[in-house]
């Protein structure tokens, strides 16, 4: 998959905050040639963007030095020095608003996505974020994707079979699992 990205096999990637971090560590041929935009808009008068994923820094409740390891992930998270470098030099999202409001990252031009200011279109994406809910059992919809879209593109009907199967298990799967429907 990396080396489909990288060779051009794939024409577009939908990815969330975390997407650049990884298509810049493996897509080493296409530098250059990579941009960013803005998701399609189900209603174009309004501008709606959704999360998928997010990190954190945890630290294990058996550590010898939990107080101090503790200490050391709020400095990594809070510091604006922290938070800067770790924005700057590894590429990760903003963990700050104000690292994501920040004028000098947004005008960042990366060679990577051939000088384009991709960060003011993360910022947009970032600050129009709906709310949502993760389904209680996304495993399950997560595999039937997988098994379903693969299907697809190995010749077993269409993409749009693909979804409605999905739907049908994921309906069933949600009924045995005693989940009211709508």
């Amino acid at each position: 998959w990396y080396t489909g990205l990288d060779s051009g096999r794939y024409a577009t990637w939908l990815a969330a905050g975390w997407g650049p971090l990884f298509l810049t560590s493996v897509a080493k041929t296409s530098v250059g040639k990579w941009r960013a935009a803005d998701l399609p808009q189900w209603d174009a008068s309004k501008f709606v963007t959704g999360a998928w994923g997010g990190s954190a820094l945890a630290v294990m409740k058996a550590t010898q030095h939990l107080p101090e390891a503790a200490e050391v992930a709020i400095w990594l998270n809070t510091n604006p020095e922290a938070t800067k470098l770790y924005t700057t030099k590894q590429n990760f999202f903003p963990c700050t608003n104000a690292l994501l409001s920040s004028p000098e990252w947004a005008s960042a031009k990366p060679e990577f996505f051939g000088g384009q200011e991709v960060n003011k279109v993360f910022a947009k994406s970032a600050s129009a974020v709906a709310p949502f809910e993760w389904s209680p059992f996304q495993g399950f919809l997560y595999q039937s994707m997988s098994d379903e879209f693969g299907a697809s593109i190995s010749g077993n009907g269409t993409l749009s079979d693909a979804f409605d199967r999905v739907q049908d298990a994921v309906v069933t799967y949600a009924k045995d699992q005693g989940f009211t429907v709508a």
